[in-house]
């Protein structure tokens, strides 16, 4: 299937409050935003520390939720690519994960995350809202930022594999995000993965 580029590099939501937000990689200077976002050091999300991808899942369960916030912190530190926070000025109230496939082999191996083809994409692996911030459009604006940072480090294209829209479940659930979301913010759809999810793409502009 030939996916296009998009050329409209503008975020297309066009709610002021949407356009305040700013969007910043996960660095140093910004790790306590990321720690306080998910409820400090206990973590959300069972202490994952959007590590269940990076880790096979016996080293992942062998890790406790301290081990797996200080396998986060060392790859911060090292300047690996992690992913991008959404701030309202020093409150981060968004998280998107993106880095290269290399950085998750655990998603090879997955029966939905498997990837689309042999392009050396960047997956995004782990969109979060927290709780306040839900249903403002700002999953949307997360994952169009999340494409464009990898963009902008020379990923050649963008993957996700979202649950498909309209489908139930906690929040939790959604933690690799919504189609609606994912199309919103220019991707495509490739092909379905299962009864509930999806693969999509947004190929870097070139023009």
């Amino acid at each position: 299937m030939k996916l296009l580029c998009s050329r409209d590099r503008h975020y297309p939501l066009a709610s002021e409050v949407i356009e305040m937000l700013k969007s910043t990689p996960l660095i140093q200077s910004v790790w306590p935003q990321f720690v306080a976002l998910f409820g400090g050091e206990e973590g959300g999300c069972g202490g994952c520390w959007c590590t269940w991808w990076r880790m096979s899942r016996k080293e992942w369960y062998q890790h406790t939720k301290v081990d797996r916030l200080a396998v986060m912190e060392s790859l911060v530190a090292s300047g690996e690519p992690t992913g991008i926070l959404l701030l309202n000025e020093e409150e981060a109230e968004g998280w998107c994960a993106v880095a290269p496939m290399s950085s998750y082999p655990t998603m090879a191996r997955s029966r939905v995350c498997y990837p689309i083809d042999e392009t050396p994409a960047w997956y995004i692996s782990c969109v979060f809202i927290k709780a306040p911030y839900r249903r403002q459009g700002k999953m949307e604006k997360l994952i169009y930022e999340a494409a464009e940072y990898a963009f902008s480090q020379g990923a050649p294209a963008v993957d996700g594999f979202p649950q498909l829209s309209g489908r139930t479940g906690t929040f939790v659930d959604r933690f690799v995000g919504v189609e609606g979301s994912f199309l919103r913010a220019g991707f495509k759809r490739v092909e379905a993965r299962g009864e509930h999810r999806v693969a999509v793409r947004k190929v870097r502009p070139t023009c």
